[in-house]
């Protein structure tokens, strides 16, 4: 918080989501903005109004995926409700993680469903250049030596099929 008495809170959900492929931005950018609008009705609803300037400094933007809430009033850190000595403005940041922090499920969905129309894991066996009876045949090997009980059992197995050890 700087010296001045303004406020600067920045929530940088772009980090808290990971790697956010470029066709999901604009769809994570929408719920933030419906986070905004919340949040700004909670302002309104909690903010003490003497003069209204520091209700009208309030800047509530979004820059990439960073949720900046700025009020740049020179008291703005100060004002609270009278009879109460907590800052409003630690409220309205505390709301703003919350919204977040409620929105995050939705978030990480457009980005998962982003990561899987991008292709961004590997293709089925049969696009790799495995055909459907190679892929059979492996599955059907590895599930026969996991009938067997134990590890120790299934290694020698393993070692047995490619003619390394002898088994008992």
């Amino acid at each position: 918080m700087p010296a001045s008495g303004s406020v600067d809170i920045s929530i940088d959900v772009g980090s808290r989501l990971g790697n956010v492929p470029r066709s999901a931005v604009s769809d994570v950018q929408a719920v933030l903005g419906g986070l905004r609008r919340q949040w700004r009705e909670d302002l309104i609803g909690v903010w003490p109004v003497e003069t209204g300037r520091s209700l009208q400094g309030w800047q509530n933007r979004v820059s990439g995926l960073v949720w900046i809430l700025r009020n740049p009033v020179d008291y703005a850190e100060f004002v609270h409700v009278a009879g109460d000595t907590t800052e409003v403005w630690r409220f309205l940041e505390a709301r703003a993680e919350q919204l977040v922090s409620s929105a995050m499920p939705e978030m990480r969905a457009i980005v998962a469903a982003a990561r899987v129309s991008a292709g961004a894991f590997a293709p089925p066996r049969a696009a790799r250049g495995l055909s459907g009876a190679l892929a059979g045949a492996i599955f059907r090997a590895r599930a026969a030596l996991n009938i067997r009980t134990g590890p120790a059992r299934r290694a020698r197995d393993l070692a047995a099929l490619r003619g390394r050890t002898r088994t008992r």
